[in-house]
């Protein structure tokens, strides 16, 4: 069941600071109606699918007061025991506005599009044939495969014949579109892509006189930059999209050197907290200092050193800031972990815990 919590404070000065005039929150007077929008895919390994776009189920005004509000439903009220953490890093924006450098067309009726990078983010495509038509978007990074890991999203189209096709709840990764479904091939101006990251700023640059240096310098930028969405960063962008503890250390000197993330990381280990006393989403909280491979997501495989990142990167980030508060506010963290590997230590040494991916002999 989708379930959301919300709040709008309303000024009616331009003060931020000043006590908000009003306050809209989440309760039994909201009403609910089905959206035009369907998640595709299990969100899960190698099925993270995207997004199913009806334009017939469209209400044009569905946000304005002129909206007829007769067929709509009462909201359920759910009480979950839920802790709610504020959002204390950047928000998701979209960055680098891309535009393809060629379509094209395959013997099947389908249309490829190169967009001419790899990226993780959004796409925007103006769509166009009859009315009920579904056009269906695969996203690949390999140049000879159709749709890699089943990153997909889909348009029907409504009575105009005519839609733009926008992602909204989940990304895409590749570098190829296979468009199936269009009736005539699509211009280049059609088809806009953005990668989409967490919003944080720059805090260096690095330029010399050695052209590859510099590419590599680029690439590896772009590498962290398409990895980092949602305030964490992630294994991969199409496969798993697993916040895994290795990533955190192995990437932060990189991040830290170069982008401000000191909200990033603070936030990241925010998650790790929330997720101790857990081994897998599947499994039950069984309490303790045990942690996941993964945070926020804990899920996937590792070892020792996955949930071993609560101990290196906040060193690490306090290292770099000299801001001992993420050393505070996480050393109960590090302190159960260490209690539980002791707990899994015999003369020395680490002995094995779990199913066969939760640790991986290192």
């Amino acid at each position: 069941t989708p379930i959301v919590i919300a709040q709008a404070d309303i000024r009616y000065s331009n003060d931020p600071a000043s006590p908000a005039d009003l306050r809209i929150v989440t309760d039994g007077s909201w009403v609910t109606h089905p959206s035009p929008n369907k998640l595709l895919g299990k969100w899960g390994m190698g099925s993270m699918g995207g997004e199913l776009w009806d334009a017939r189920k469209e209400i044009p005004d569905w946000n304005l007061p002129s909206c007829d509000l007769s067929t709509w439903r009462p909201a359920t009220v759910y009480t979950p025991s839920l802790v709610l953490s504020a959002q204390n890093t950047y928000p998701n924006r979209k960055h680098d506005e891309i535009h393809p450098v060629a379509i094209e067309e395959c013997g099947d009726g389908s249309y490829r599009v190169d967009m001419g990078v790899n990226f993780a983010g959004w796409i925007e495509a103006d769509l166009r044939g009859e009315p009920g038509d579904r056009i269906d978007l695969l996203y690949s990074e390999r140049e000879y495969l159709e749709m890699t890991f089943r990153n997909y999203s889909a348009c029907i189209l409504g009575e105009s014949g005519r839609c733009t096709f926008r992602n909204r709840f989940n990304y895409g990764s590749g570098r190829w579109i296979t468009i199936k479904g269009l009736r005539e091939k699509p211009r280049l101006s059609d088809i806009r892509g953005w990668m989409v990251r967490t919003d944080y700023p720059d805090a260096a640059s690095f330029v010399c006189s050695d052209d590859l240096q510099n590419w590599i310098y680029d690439r590896v930028k772009w590498t962290f930059e398409n990895l980092s969405i949602g305030g964490y960063v992630v294994d991969c962008p199409q496969r798993e999209r697993l916040g895994y503890g290795d990533a955190a250390f192995l990437t932060c000197e990189t991040g830290m050197f170069n982008y401000a993330l000191g909200s990033f990381y603070t936030k990241w280990m925010q998650d790790w907290r929330d997720v101790q006393g857990r081994m897998s989403n599947m499994g039950p909280r069984i309490g303790g200092g045990i942690l996941p491979h993964t945070a926020p997501t804990y899920d996937g495989g590792g070892g020792p050193a996955w949930g071993g990142c609560v101990v290196t990167l906040p060193w690490l980030v306090y290292n770099h800031y000299g801001d001992r508060r993420i050393l505070e506010e996480n050393f109960m963290v590090i302190s159960r972990w260490l209690d539980f590997l002791d707990s899994h230590t015999k003369k020395g040494i680490l002995k094995r815990w779990g199913g066969d991916w939760d640790y991986l002999a290192d």
